[in-house]
């Protein structure tokens, strides 16, 4: 049998490769290359996609996220909108007027019932005139406060010996004199030197200078400032004057006082206008006596003048024109 030299025909469809083929040489087959541009084409050809269809799908997607529920689109977690909170305003609100209507009502049941038996003052209004009228102050006299004093007055009156002469001031106190007090009732009389609203009052030894009246340099130095010049209301109206004292030293002031004694119905005399006949001072006597607990003397000056003094404590020297009016003062200056 002879070999067949013809050869094997090819087969329609299969590649049966040549030397200059890539499977001889093991190399791979070249591989296209892809772009954005032919992925896009090609997903149009796929799906029969045009632009325009592209674009009303997305339309319709966003529809269906703000209502799920229209053509019967299912709606998803994402797609729902949550609900708006709730205005806490408008509660706030309502309560605050509730309140207020409650607090109207209980004012009515509790409190208008109680004002029916309230009687409201009566207010009148000030009438200024007519500009042309001329607008005149006050006729009330401002109430100044009693000034200090050694024992508690009701009444006073005052003096600036800068602007007024002795005799105006002694003239003034024996009028003052004159005049009636209620029973036990005090009148101060207090003495300035100066026109200041708050000034201090004198000294003893100054005003003793001044109405002209000598003492013993005993009784100067042993002097303190405060004192006291009055007049004290008694029985059926009489108006009684007394003086009152104060000392550093007891001893020297027990001393000095009764070295002093005679001269004190002159001082009754020069300040209050006693009438004191002062040509029997030097005879004058004095005698012991006990007031309230207290030693004391006096002496009968006149047939109606009765000079009594006595020591409230060991350093306050109360002198009085009646033993009566002495009775009554002491127990007020004991402890001053």
């Amino acid at each position: 049998m002879s070999e067949n030299t013809n050869p094997t025909p090819f087969e329609p469809g299969v590649f049966q490769g040549t030397p200059e083929a890539a499977d001889s040489k093991n190399v791979p087959a070249p591989r296209l290359i892809r772009t954005m541009r032919s992925d896009e084409a090609d997903a149009i050809k796929r799906q029969n996609e045009t632009t325009v269809s592209i674009a009303m799908a997305e339309e319709k997607k966003r529809s269906q996220k703000i209502n799920p529920a229209e053509k019967g689109a299912p709606a998803t977690t994402d797609d729902v909108v949550p609900p708006a909170p709730k205005r806490i305003g408008r509660i706030v609100i309502l309560g605050v007027i509730i309140v207020i209507i409650i607090a109207l009502i209980s004012a009515y049941i509790f409190i208008v019932p109680k004002l029916k038996n309230v009687s409201l003052p009566t207010l009148s209004l000030p009438t200024f005139g007519k500009p042309s009228e001329t607008i005149t102050a006050s006729s009330t006299p401002l109430v100044l406060l009693i000034a200090p004093s050694i024992i508690p007055a009701q009444s006073e009156r005052r003096f600036d010996i800068s602007k007024e002469s002795v005799s105006t001031v002694l003239s003034v106190i024996t009028t003052e004199r004159q005049k009636e007090l209620s029973l036990n009732s005090i009148k101060n009389f207090y003495f300035t030197e100066d026109s200041e609203s708050d000034s201090l009052g004198i000294s003893i030894n100054r005003f003793l200078r001044f109405v002209g009246i000598t003492a013993p340099e005993t009784i100067t130095r042993s002097l303190e400032k405060p004192f006291m010049v009055g007049l004290l209301g008694e029985q059926e109206g009489n108006t009684t004057p007394f003086i009152i004292m104060k000392f550093s030293d007891s001893e020297v002031a027990l001393a000095a006082i009764l070295e002093w004694e005679s001269a004190i119905p002159h001082i009754f005399d020069v300040i209050f206008g006693s009438t004191v006949n002062t040509g029997l001072v030097a005879t004058t006597k004095f005698y012991d006596m006990v007031i309230n607990g207290k030693d004391a003397r006096y002496s009968d000056v006149t047939p109606t003048i009765t000079i009594a003094y006595a020591f409230a404590n060991p350093t306050t020297l109360v002198i009085a024109e009646s033993k009566s009016a002495l009775e009554t003062l002491l127990p007020l200056a004991v402890k001053k």
